[in-house]
């Protein structure tokens, strides 16, 4: 049999082979070419050159067998060339089985079916093997054995590492030793001008860049070679592909603007112009098997279905969350994480989460990204697949603890991947019902520390502090306790794992042994000294603060307040661990250390200090109002009106630093009651509400539901509306969980209020649906309301599909029976 590379050309190099939709002629109704049509995802040229294939005299029975296949497999149906493209590659001559094939191992792999794709691939290797030598051959094995290296370089595990050294070179040998004689020739699409051995010099261009771009994927940063390997220029086929994609962002920039008040042009498009060329660019690159580039499709594909307002790039169908875990960008991964959680739709995040909870697979293949999404859906998953997702997740943390081969470790810290591991089981034990047998284990395994633990022992704290401690079994919480005091009479440090543990979790503070808490007090230190000491007073313990020990804490913050107003005056500054200016605010109002107001107030007044230093404390004596005295309200109302408009710097570049800045009118709104000039501070609060940027908003939306007085004014209920119905889906959480508390005071406005708050509780996200229900159950809100729509939309989100959100309607149900039935009383 003579093999040719048509078929292989036609889905490594479409556009050379499709017909081209304008002039075409009987002669390019073949299944070379509507194969490469389907590769394109050229549904324009489906239509007007394939469509009509049967009529045409010479197409062959063959043809049309094939073409019908192919039209079987087409992607403009969302389906994807799995079973039936399997049984055709089974049968077909091997030349047109490996392009089919290879249609189908992008399709297995994308649903993680790697062994199923493995599997395919030895098959066509053996049945390559049994045919005569040729050059199209070798080509069409070296194209099998890159693929195949390509998909054991993506799942990692011992084996496929094993595997990938005498792949890669066989490949090399099959794909760098052909070329020397004529190629068997094949018809090209009249949209070139060129002949077969042109296309298929393209072809092995690619696939030999493609090799060499894996085998710079696989050497380690910085070995002899490397950056010889990242310095290849990009060969034909690469730049068309990336001018493919960049002509999908640029119809996304394009239909963002006309649909602008400011445009006047209506653009009609035969076919999607921005989701069928990403997904084109991405099963190119998935076909030549590069790393680099799938990564990089796979990115950006999500984005474009996260960021884009039209309605047609169902990102729902397209998976983003899958995507994004399989770009392997962990950052991206988790602002969309967030985004969906916020925002909706859900379903995406709930489809990638079940996949990988009801998978099989060896948990060594687990990824960072995947163990993100399952601590980020865990509530989106049923109690059965949280247990089944935790013991697997579980067994991967034993792996890395016990320093055991996992594929991530290769490029990620052992100990980062451990903390990603238990925050994601500690998540999924909560939807399970199993968190206490999970602390267990985790205590077991806090007992056992490694040398190489300083990670561990600083990151893990902040998943343990986000456990609902009063849920746990008693015993559990005792002998977690009992583990953290045994610990710290031997060592306090910021490396110890015990000494963060108890610093971020309350219980812990709360239930600390009085002798540990004095021998804790005589050890520590400068802030950390302080910030037990504030955290004592705030667990209400009897233990007794005296003096000394509260000279000694003033002394701390008021130094430390002092040298950063030095450091700002030579414009230095610091961000992260503890905020001088937060403590001492707290340190004021829970502690009664009067002493630093004069230090905290020129920490405030001064214009040196960003605005991003002073925020702690600001927010925290707005939340506090009420403990301030009269005389220290009328120097921080002084204060406030002097900075809000303030111009101060913003060395973040994150947020907009625009006045008027949110914390002051945060500040100035929970003072307006002791105040005469209540207008002023209303037009601040006007200003916030309507500011540029979403996080000013998110504060207004706060703020208008921490009110003091008894009567709010009466334009507040009005502006919360508003709020509620901002683009931002974190302003409209805050102004859920304030229209919750304010629905049953505001009289007046219920009905006005109720109609805005129904669709919140309703809303295809978990955090507004949760801000709105909290609210209800808020005690402020606790007041008879008669609503049959509220009623009916607390009942309709206990089945929402987070159980958060579930048990959180559950308890706002109870209260709302419970007032029903006493107001009727």
């Amino acid at each position: 049999m003579i093999l040719t590379l048509e078929w292989l050309c036609a889905i490594l190099a479409p556009r050379e082979m499709a017909a081209h939709p304008n002039f075409f002629n009987d002669e390019d109704l073949t299944a070379a070419g509507a194969l490469a049509a389907t590769a394109n995802f050229d549904e324009q040229t489906w239509r007007r050159v394939y469509g009509d294939a049967r009529l045409a005299s010479s197409v062959t029975d063959a043809e049309l067998h094939h073409l019908e296949v192919i039209r079987d497999m087409s992607p403009f149906d969302g389906q994807s060339p799995t079973e039936n493209a399997r049984m055709l590659s089974s049968s077909l001559p091997v030349d047109r089985a490996v392009p089919i094939a290879l249609l189908t191992v992008v399709a297995l792999a994308a649903a993680e079916c790697h062994e199923d794709a493995l599997g395919l691939l030895q098959i066509l290797v053996r049945r390559l093997e049994k045919e005569p030598w040729s050059q199209e051959k070798d080509v069409l094995l070296g194209v099998v054995e890159l693929q195949e290296a390509f998909r054991r370089y993506e799942r990692g595990l011992t084996e496929d590492y094993e595997a990938l050294g005498p792949l890669m070179d066989s490949a090399e040998n099959h794909l760098y030793g052909v070329g020397h004689e004529a190629w068997q020739q094949f018809r090209n699409s009249l949209g070139v001008e060129w002949g077969s051995d042109v296309t298929i010099s393209h072809v092995l261009a690619e696939l030999r860049a493609s090799h060499t771009a894996l085998k710079g994927a696989l050497a380690p940063f910085g070995s002899d070679g490397w950056q010889s390997l990242v310095r290849q220029p990009a060969p034909y086929l690469t730049l068309t592909n990336f001018r493919r994609a960049f002509s999908a962002y640029e119809s996304l920039v394009q239909q963002q603007w006309q649909s602008s008040p400011y445009s006047q042009t209506q653009t009609m498009f035969a076919e999607d112009p921005i989701l069928l060329p990403l997904r084109a660019a991405l099963l190119h690159a998935e076909l030549m098997g590069d790393p680099g580039s799938s990564r990089q499709f796979r990115r950006d594909q999500a984005l474009v279905l996260l960021v884009s307002p039209y309605e047609h790039l169902q990102s729902d169908r397209d998976g983003p969350i899958t995507l994004l875990r399989r770009s392997r960008d962990e950052q991206m991964l988790r602002s969309a994480l967030s985004k969906v959680r916020a925002e909706g739709p859900l379903e995406p995040l709930t489809a990638d989460a079940k996949r990988l909870a009801n998978r099989d697979g060896n948990p060594s293949s687990l990824t960072r990204e995947a163990l993100l999404v399952l601590r980020y859906a865990a509530q989106l998953l049923g109690a059965g697949e949280a247990q089944r997702a935790a013991v697997h997740v579980m067994a991967f943390a034993e792996l890395v603890a016990g320093g055991e081969y996992v594929a991530s470790a290769r490029w990620e810290s052992r100990s980062l991947l451990e903390v990603a591991a238990w925050s994601a089981v500690l998540a999924l034990g909560e939807v399970a019902g199993d968190l206490s047998d999970i602390m267990l284990r985790l205590l077991a395994r806090a007992q056992r520390p490694n040398e190489s633990d300083a990670l561990f022992a600083q990151r893990l704290p902040s998943a343990i502090a986000a456990v609902d401690w009063e849920r746990l079994d008693p015993d559990v919480r005792n002998r977690w306790l009992e583990w953290v005091e045994s610990q710290l009479h031997e060592q306090d440090t910021v490396d110890s794992l015990a000494s963060n543990i108890l610093d971020s979790t309350p219980w812990m503070l709360a239930n600390l042994s009085p002798s540990l808490r004095s021998d804790l007090l005589e050890r520590r230190e400068g802030l950390r000294f302080a910030a037990l000491v504030i955290d004592t007073v705030r667990s209400a313990t009897a233990f007794p603060i005296d003096a000394h020990i509260t000279d000694r804490s003033v002394a701390i913050l008021r130094d430390d307040l002092d040298r950063l107003l030095i450091d700002a005056r030579n414009g230095s500054f610091s961000f992260g661990g503890y905020s001088p200016v937060g403590m001492a605010a707290s340190g004021i109002v829970d502690a009664g250390w009067s002493k630093l107001w004069p230090a905290l107030l020129r920490t405030l007044r001064s214009e040196n200090v960003l605005m991003q230093q002073k925020e702690p404390a600001l927010h925290y004596l707005a939340s506090n109002s009420h403990k301030i005295s009269a005389r220290r309200a009328v120097q921080l109302r002084k204060i406030c009106f002097a900075m809000v408009d303030l111009d101060t710097p913003d060395l973040t570049f994150e947020r907009s630093s625009s006045p008027p800045h949110p914390s002051c009118v945060a500040l100035l709104w929970s003072l307006r009651s002791r105040t005469q000039d209540k207008h002023s501070i209303d037009e601040q609060v006007f200003r916030v509400a309507a500011h540029a940027d979403a996080r000013a908003r998110r504060v207004a939306a706060r703020m208008l539901g921490d009110t003091h007085e008894a009567a709010a004014p009466a334009w507040m209920p009005l502006l919360l509306v508003q709020l509620a119905g901002d683009d931002d889906a974190t302003v409209r959480a805050e102004a859920a969980l304030s229209l919750g508390r304010t629905v049953r005071t505001q009289r007046q406005w219920q009905e006005t209020l109720t109609r805005a708050l129904v669709p919140l509780l309703t809303d295809n996200s978990i955090l507004v649906p949760l801000a709105a229900l909290r609210g209800l159950s808020h005690p402020s809100a606790l007041a008879p309301l008669h609503d049959e729509s509220l009623s009916q939309a607390v009942i309709a989100a206990e089945a929402h599909p987070a159980a958060v959100v579930r048990r959180e309607a559950g308890t706002a149900a109870q209260a709302l029976t419970a007032l029903q039935g006493r107001s009727r009383e």
